[in-house]
């Protein structure tokens, strides 16, 4: 092939151009047309893919099972068994052999969780640590699949590479948390709603407020928006769990997490803390991150009330606000985007997002410990999930995205259409 037909014209030079500046031009023209014609683009972004995807198997296979959040959650189900404080702080020794080593922060999910944590409280905690990826593993390949086998055009070999390597899954999946089983259950809540199945969409949603109270945004935005039944059933089974724990250990469970909630030290402040509270902690300017969460908190039940979207529409805001306005949101809650962003065409603003997911959490942690002036870089996932939310405000409500068959006739697990900028 010859040069020109790589773009690599002759190199002229003239008076209003200097030579050293012609040379940068045909430089990058050349550059650019070369990786146009080879589809290096391609390449590096698969590369990149394959990278955050080993690097998450290492991260998995080598990090100790008693420094991983899972410890915490043991703990808590072990104090249930034994109806003491399931928020205390427990040293790692009592967990694993790990001596002069103390959980930074107990549980602090809401009461609800204590009781899905005693099962794996009677495991080992390396064994149950295993299960409970398996059952996460399992979760995710199931909603990767629903996607799959309803958008087949928009859910591409080069799109499912890419939900594999969201840093956020690896992370989730290392530390033994609960995002991926929490998405999949709002995911197939969503599905349950669109297929009229209200009250089992309120059992799962319910069931998620109940660990996670900043979802409570979700019924809270589908009341506002008019669908009052599915969000009256939302807020019910909420409540049931709610009221679950104190049924089993009294009131008391609900003061001893307040308490551990007011006296965690690295909660807020947590350097992968990605919500615009953390954001507002993290720039040194704490007010203007709770200004904005208010503010976002304000803007979008007016959305809800003046524009009056359908459920799925409702449930993509919902979701990206709960992450935006919680007080913690790690990066590892990237999960919770993974399918809306899979199921839809990427804009140029979604596919800086998908980009930036793609980095794993660890090094938002390792990046600022090493260089102080990249204290920024965390700050990467708030504009991801910034990006995000403007996009579903920007965009109507088409054929192209989640749970747009709610009107038709025939209605479908999911309907997702369109085509997509990448194969």
């Amino acid at each position: 092939m010859s040069g020109a037909a790589l773009g690599w014209m002759p190199l002229t030079g003239s008076d209003e151009i200097p030579m050293a500046e012609a040379w940068r031009t045909h430089l990058i023209r050349g550059v650019l047309t070369t990786l146009r014609q080879y589809r290096w683009g391609w390449i590096l972004t698969r590369g990149a893919y394959g990278l955050a995807i080993v690097f998450g198997i290492l991260q998995v296979l080598n990090v100790p099972s008693q420094l991983m959040d899972f410890a915490t959650f043991v703990a808590a189900g072990r104090a249930a068994l034994t109806m003491t404080n399931p928020y205390a702080r427990v040293p790692v020794v009592v967990l694993a052999p790990a001596p002069h080593q103390v959980l930074g922060d107990p549980n602090l999910n809401a009461p609800a969780s204590a009781l899905l944590f005693v099962p794996f409280a009677l495991l080992p905690l390396e064994a149950g640590l295993w299960i409970f990826r398996g059952l996460s593993v399992v979760a995710y390949a199931v909603v990767l699949w629903l996607v799959h086998r309803h958008a087949p055009d928009a859910v591409t070999p080069g799109r499912l590479l890419w939900a594999v390597a969201v840093g956020g899954v690896w992370s989730t999946l290392a530390n033994g948390q609960l995002y991926i089983v929490l998405m999949a259950a709002l995911v197939v809540g969503l599905l349950c709603a669109t297929r009229g199945l209200l009250w089992l969409a309120g059992l799962l949603v319910g069931l998620v407020v109940a660990v996670k109270p900043n979802f409570l945004v979700l019924p809270i935005l589908l009341f506002l928006a008019g669908h009052r039944k599915l969000s009256g059933a939302c807020l019910a089974l909420a409540a049931l769990f709610a009221v679950l724990p104190v049924l089993e250990y009294g009131p008391a469970i609900y003061v001893q997490w307040v308490s551990a909630l007011v006296h965690a030290e690295n909660s807020a402040m947590n350097p992968i803390n990605v919500s615009l509270i953390g954001a507002g902690i993290a720039g040194r300017i704490p007010i203007a991150g709770w200004t904005a969460a208010l503010a976002l908190l304000v803007g979008t039940a007016l959305y809800g009330i003046r524009t009056r979207p359908d459920a799925s529409a409702t449930w993509k805001v919902a979701v990206a606000t709960a992450l935006l306005v919680a007080p913690e949101t790690l990066a590892l809650y990237s999960v919770f985007l993974v399918p809306f962003l899979l199921a839809r065409s990427w804009t140029i603003p979604l596919r800086v997002a998908a980009g930036i997911f793609v980095i794993p959490p660890l090094l938002l942690i390792v990046g600022p410990a090493l260089v102080r002036w990249l204290w920024p870089v965390p700050l990467t996932y708030t504009v991801a999930f910034v990006l995000f939310l403007l996009e579903c405000l920007r965009q109507e409500e088409s054929r192209g995205e989640v749970g747009s068959v709610m009107r038709t006739e025939r209605i479908r697990w999911l309907s997702w259409a369109g085509r997509v900028s990448e194969r």
